[in-house]
């Protein structure tokens, strides 16, 4: 959902980045945006929590821009209809603060090992087995897990963003009941996976015994890294010095010779001949930032004022469908006005049809108005365009209303009922 507003995706045609950043800052809103190459691993848990942050304002910038009518954009539309979309959202972010980017943090961080891993696998393994989760899980107080030390969590908030944060816990504590019950139903499986990937330290030797133990992987387990980010970084710098040099003697020669002549000819590079470029730079970029503001505050405009013509063309069909006792709601509504279709009234049922072929493209969040479903003309074999038919119109229309009908969305009520029995095993 939030890849419609993702910053990386700015460049594309179908993301809405600058429009939504141009709708914040109009009502004084923090953007908490964030780009995915940035966060990798947590990606999932820290989207969540953004979404529930920026829920009212999607919400609110998409009812005021029917316009932006995507594919992906009737996605969210409808996904964001869903009732149990809160509480799931609210739960992969408690996790993701309290599980997820302890996990990652102790894993990459330059001072690990693999004896201080085993121990932090082991306590989180056991502390994980937990038939309920405490009131600490979503108010982020304390740690909640072995392993996961204060300062450790505190950074987490941090990254998180307080406001970022608070949005999960208001979710969390209006949906209570339900989110403990989802965060103790996952637990028992993703207890299951931390064992299973991280078997070679035989955190449970009986479910799942070590296939390579650490300690006999490596002479001296204190010693051996335990990632290879160091390997891939200078994987990177000698491939990026390849592309020049296109030897790789050369490169470990270049890299020593050019730090050798320094040292030897005692050159301390001064950087105050480049200030004037800096200011230089620094006032084109300004500049550019000013115009942009500027036209997209026009674009924006003529958004609005595009988005008001377009509501009030759909207001003016809903009147004029009003007229003949409302539009058409099910399948079944098209085949009794069509059943007493004659050759003298087929002009007006023809009419009729494409006011609510028109009604039903404008007022359409499952489907963009491009899809073929909402065409109102159509080529003959002769290669002319004419208006589909009174008959054609309703064959489209009842696919449409179909579309609709066969969506079984879940009430709030069944979602409790499904999660009480994953919870009780009944």
């Amino acid at each position: 959902m939030m890849v419609v507003l993702a910053p990386k995706y700015s460049a594309k045609p179908w993301n809405k980045n600058k429009e939504f950043m141009m709708f914040l800052e109009e009502r004084g809103a923090k953007a908490v945006l964030f780009s995915y190459k940035d966060s990798r691993f947590g990606c999932l848990s820290r989207a969540a929590a953004v979404l529930l942050y920026h829920w009212p304002h999607l919400c609110e910038f998409l009812a005021l821009n029917p316009s932006i009518n995507n594919r992906l954009a009737c996605l969210v539309r409808e996904v964001m209809g869903l009732t149990y979309l809160k509480p799931v959202l609210a739960v992969f972010a408690c996790l993701g603060v309290h599980l997820v980017e302890p996990f990652f943090a102790h894993t990459i961080s330059p001072r690990a090992t693999h004896s201080k891993l085993k121990l932090f696998y082991t306590s989180l393994y056991r502390s994980m087995d937990v038939k309920e989760v405490p009131e600490d899980f979503y108010t982020f107080n304390k740690p909640v897990f072995d392993g996961v030390e204060d300062d450790l969590l505190e950074g987490v908030k941090l990254s998180y963003k307080e406001e970022v944060l608070e949005a999960v816990t208001k979710v969390a504590r209006e949906h209570v009941e339900e989110v403990t019950k989802l965060a103790s139903v996952m637990l028992p499986h993703m207890r299951t996976v931390l064992a299973r990937q991280r078997r070679d330290y035989s955190i449970d030797d009986e479910r799942f015994p070590a296939q390579y133990p650490v300690e006999e992987q490596a002479a001296n387990v204190d010693e051996t890294p335990v990632t290879n980010l160091a390997a891939e970084r200078a994987c990177g710098k000698v491939d990026y010095r390849l592309h020049k040099t296109r030897s790789l003697q050369a490169v470990s020669r270049q890299m020593i010779l050019q730090r050798c002549k320094e040292l030897r000819e005692d050159q301390t590079p001064s950087f105050r001949g480049y200030r004037e470029a800096a200011m230089a730079k620094r006032e084109l970029e300004l500049t550019w930032t000013s115009s942009m503001k500027e036209r997209m505050q026009k674009g924006s405009d003529e958004r609005r004022e595009a988005s008001l013509q377009h509501e009030r063309k759909k207001l003016e069909s809903l009147e004029k469908l009003k007229e003949s006792g409302g539009h058409f709601t099910s399948a079944e509504e098209v085949d009794t006005f069509l059943a007493d279709m004659t050759a003298n009234n087929m002009k007006e049922k023809q009419e009729r049809m494409k006011t609510e072929m028109q009604y039903a493209r404008d007022t359409s969040t499952l489907l963009p108005k491009t899809d073929p479903l909402f065409k109102i003309r159509k080529t003959d074999i002769n290669g002319k365009q004419r208006d589909k038919t009174a008959q054609e119109f309703g064959e489209a229309l009842k696919v449409f209303l179909g579309r609709k009908g066969d969506r079984k969305v879940m009430d709030y009520n069944t979602f409790k009922e499904c999660l009480s029995k994953l919870v009780t095993g009944s």
